[in-house]
This record gives C-alpha cells, structure tokens and sequence, in this order.
C-alpha cells in the first residue's frame, strides 16, 4: 500500500559500513577462501541453520547470499547520519527493518532509510539489490517522494554504477552526494592488495582472519574494484610503483602493463602483478586475481566520469590536506613489501581528484582537514546535505 511521503534520504555506506550480526557475534568475519573461493558466506558452523554460500571464479555475479529468516541484524556504523536527520524532522527506518515481513512503512513527509550490504562482493551485484530495494521498499511505497542519495566512499560507486543502469528508473532521485567517493579508485587498494596491510585498520575483526588479511583481501571483488584506474595519468600524481628507487612510470590500468621497461626481468612481477605466484611458471598464476582484475577493468570502464543523473543534480564532497597514500616504494632489500609513501593530496584515504573529477557535477564542496572516516558524520558535511534538499522539504 503506497504510503504519502515528500522525500525520503537513502545512505549508500561504504566498504565495512554494515555488518552481519547475531547478537554480539558477527558472522561476516568467518570466511572460507581456498583455491576456489573469493570470500564465502561461511559463519560460525554453531549456526547451523545458515547455508554456507562462496562466491566461485565461474560465478561472479552470483546472487547476495540472504539473511531472511536466520534470525541476524545488520548493523551500521554511521550513526551521527541517523541522529542528525533525526532531529531534523525525520522519521528513520532502522537497520534493515523494511526487510522484514511485518514491517509497516511510517507515514511521515519525510522517512530515512539506510541500504546495508555485503560490502565483500561485485559491487555490481551491490548495485542490482540497491535497485531492488528502491523499487520494491522506496517506490512502490513512496511512488510520488523525491529521493536523495547520500553515498560514502565505496558506496558512491555502487550508486554510480546503479545510475549507470537505470535509465528512467531514476527519474525520483533528485539529489545525489558523494561523500569522499574513490570515483578512479585509491593507490591504498593497491598496497592492501600486495601486503594485506592497511586494511580496515589495527582494530577490524578481520586482523584475526589465521591466513592474514592480505590472503582475504585477494579474494574480494570490491576491494580489486577501488584499484586506480587510468585517469591517474591525468592528475599529475607521482607514479603508482616505485622500484629501488626509481619510478615505474608504466605501471597503469591497476595492474603492470606488459609495456613495462622492467617488466621482462621477472623480479619485477614480484613487486607489482597482483596475481603472481613466486617461482611459479606464467601458466600456474593465479587466474582468479587476473579475472578479478579484468573485471575491475570492466567496471572502471563502465563508470568513466558520468553522475549519470540527467533528471537530477549530483554534489561531490571531499578533503585534502591530509597525508594519503600516493605510491608504494619497493627496495631490493625487502622484496615484495613495499614502503607507503604518503602526501597531502586527499583525506587520509582517497586523493581528492578521484573525488571531484567527475562531469555533470552541480558543485565541488571541500570541507578542511576531515580524514575520510570522519567525512560521513561531519557536522559542516551533514548542515551543506540538509541545506540542500531543504527546498524539497
């Protein structure tokens, strides 16, 4: 039964920003990765009930496993978004309430909902549950309510690639802002990629995965996703990878172009290719990685730098200034380990360009010395939000 709303604010969280939970154990943090894995849907074996689903290199595009009927949450970790809006005026929508089959949609002018995912997988997949859910919850709900996206980080580039595909269906979305979004990825992705390091930070449930964060990195297609792409050629950044010292200039389209100068000498694949296998022959590397490669490929090559919003209007929000991960310095004394160096191009994690270099941008906000976890619940950041749409209001 269609409900009358005037607007309703849909947050798109970034990678980590919603977590599977049952009760105070979450069961997003126990994977099975093997030979033939990406990252599977394998909780605690306690849980019985639960399916235990993967994600295969021959099925990529598989379906998000479901949490219906398990009897788990999914919690988020952006609460100053709820409680700013909350005071505003805004009836809010918990969790993922409206999954549930008793679920009433609140009458009010104007409702908050928070589309929580599995951030591990294709964020393709991501943004196909994210057009089920505004067409299934949000509009045959809310048919006549102007819609506005607020997307952080990761979350940018599934609204993105969401736009990218719905044509007419996005005709409600009126405002789309895209909080520190890596729109042509993060060198960061890179290094977490080779070294596991960097990954979620020290306190992340993940650092106790037994085989090591960069053995779960590997195995994730998001992650591969947030790769630069090559419109760093354009940004005057220093190169990606540097290799004893000197500059790999070639290092491109986030991954080594056989077009390296260093490329034939073979050490260098084990500084740079992210499916290299030390000592193995060309035949035994890893095919997972390098399809997960091609795929983000595909996929920064499908976004290019569109808003994809021609009925709306798209802001993007961002800092600088801050130290950020601008390339990786390899040395022959620790192969393979390679050393962060970082300058104040960004907001601690994803350069400003990437931010910013995007057509169809109604307007640029820079908010000063915010560092990229904080961008969401900034208080300068959530006010330029709400003056914003309040003309909607």
């Amino acid at each position: 039964m269609a409900v009358a709303a005037s607007n309703v604010v849909v947050l798109v969280p970034g990678l980590g920003g919603a977590n599977l939970t049952q009760g105070t154990r979450k069961l997003w943090f126990s994977f099975s990765v093997n030979n033939d894995a990406i990252g599977g849907f394998n909780p605690d074996p306690t849980y019985g009930a639960v399916p235990k689903q993967v994600l295969t290199s021959g099925s990529l595009s598989l379906t998000i496993p479901t949490v219906d009927g398990l009897g788990v949450d999914i919690a988020i970790v952006y609460p100053e978004i709820k409680r700013y809006l909350k005071q505003k005026g805004f009836t809010i929508v918990e969790g993922r309430d409206w999954d549930n089959a008793s679920w009433t949609p609140p009458s009010a002018s104007s409702i908050y909902f928070e589309f929580l995912y599995d951030w591990r997988y294709d964020s393709r997949q991501t943004a196909l549950e994210l057009q089920r859910f505004l067409a299934n919850v949000v509009a045959q709900n809310y048919p006549s309510a102007n819609i506005h996206l607020i997307s952080y980080s990761t979350g940018g580039l599934v609204s993105r690639y969401y736009l990218s595909q719905a044509g007419a269906g996005s005709s409600n979305i009126k405002t789309h802002f895209l909080l520190g979004v890596p729109n042509h990825g993060a060198p960061k992705a890179y290094r977490i990629l080779r070294t596991g390091v960097g990954f979620m930070g020290p306190h992340f449930p993940l650092n106790r995965f037994p085989i090591g964060q960069g053995a779960l990195a590997h195995h994730l297609p998001s992650v591969y996703q947030l790769l630069p792409s090559d419109q760093y050629d354009n940004y005057g950044y220093p190169s990606l990878v540097h290799f004893m010292g000197k500059t790999e200039p070639k290092v491109q389209n986030c991954y080594l172009s056989e077009k390296s100068s260093i490329f034939a000498s073979g050490i260098a694949l084990a500084y740079y290719a992210l499916d290299y296998v030390p000592g193995a022959t060309p035949a035994a590397q890893d095919p997972l990685a390098k399809t997960l490669i091609e795929n983000a490929l595909a996929f920064h090559a499908a976004l290019g730098k569109s808003t994809f919003l021609p009925n709306g209007k798209s802001y993007a929000v961002y800092s600088d200034n801050q130290p950020t991960l601008a390339y990786v310095d390899f040395s022959a004394s620790k192969p393979g380990s390679g050393s962060p160096q970082l300058l104040p191009i960004g907001d601690g994690t994803v350069p400003a360009q990437s931010v910013i270099d995007l057509d169809g941008l109604e307007e640029v906000k820079k908010v000063d010395n915010v560092g990229h976890v904080k961008l969401p619940g900034n208080a300068a950041v959530l006010d330029y939000i709400y003056n914003t749409i309040k003309p909607f209001l």
